[in-house]
């Protein structure tokens, strides 16, 4: 469904009111992150809305810039040698593991030993 420019629940009414044997048939609606239609879905027979891939992947990038930041500056105030590469290591915790370099996956492997909490 694309609810278009002006999104609004009213939108989402035709989709999520299918005839009565197609609504028995819902179990979950894949939707993107907007609060108004989980609003909508919530009182749908199905059990619940899935986010699409696409905002999955935005909410872990946008949890996982901070928590970056907020190592390499405790690093850097301990003196460590770690804050140097860790700082340059966002892409390569962003990419996908199997499209990853040499140089990369050795990047990961040091961070993951290093710095479980990443």
């Amino acid at each position: 469904m694309w609810a278009g420019k002006n999104r609004k629940p009213a939108y989402a009414g035709p989709v999520l009111r299918p005839r009565p044997e197609r609504a028995a048939a819902l179990t979950h609606i894949s939707a993107d992150g907007a609060e108004w239609i989980h609003d909508v879905v919530a009182v749908r027979p199905a059990r619940g809305a899935l986010p699409g891939r696409f905002h999955v992947v935005v909410w872990a990038t946008e949890a996982l810039d901070p928590l970056r930041r907020q190592m390499i500056n405790r690093l850097r105030a301990g003196g460590h040698d770690e804050a140097a590469a860790l700082k340059g290591s966002r892409w390569t915790l962003l990419k996908n593991p199997p499209n990853l370099t040499g140089d990369q996956r050795s990047t990961l492997a040091g961070i993951a030993q290093a710095n479980g909490g990443l």
